[in-house]
């Protein structure tokens, strides 16, 4: 995928976060999860790292940009974006993190989603349009 390609992406992929959140970088990625139940229970689900494209070998992320939407959830659902070991809190259904900076490129990332039982939550909630645009350098 080229740069304009990618770019394009990333402008559609997230266009309500605004065109500001989009910062030249030697190169950027984008993947989308597909829509997650996340039932009620005492522990995170874990999910299936996300697809990079196959032309990605080498490089070090700058910034990583997230944005997923909740529905049917009846107390907050808690979030993270893991690295490998490292796992950010993420504080809202949008934004972006410096805290996997220097990290390689070729390394998964995933989501991870709590419906948290232990402060009343009951059922399920649905994740949608979960996705990440991942800025790096070579």
């Amino acid at each position: 995928m080229s740069r304009v390609v990618a770019l394009a992406g990333v402008a559609l992929g997230l266009s309500s976060m605004g065109a500001g959140a989009v910062q030249a970088a030697a190169g950027s990625w984008v993947a989308s999860l597909s829509r997650q139940t996340v039932a009620a229970s005492e522990t995170p689900l874990r999910d299936r790292p996300l697809d990079k494209p196959e032309h990605i070998e080498q490089g070090r992320i700058t910034t990583v940009h997230w944005s997923f939407a909740v529905e049917g959830a009846d107390v907050p659902l808690q979030a993270w974006l893991c690295h490998a070991s490292l796992c950010v809190a993420l504080p809202a259904a949008q934004g972006s993190t410096p805290q996997f900076s220097g990290h390689s490129v070729t390394t998964d990332l995933r989501f991870r989603f709590w419906y948290p039982a232990t402060q009343g939550a009951s059922g399920s909630a649905s994740v949608s349009r979960a996705q990440v645009i991942v800025d790096y350098e070579d």
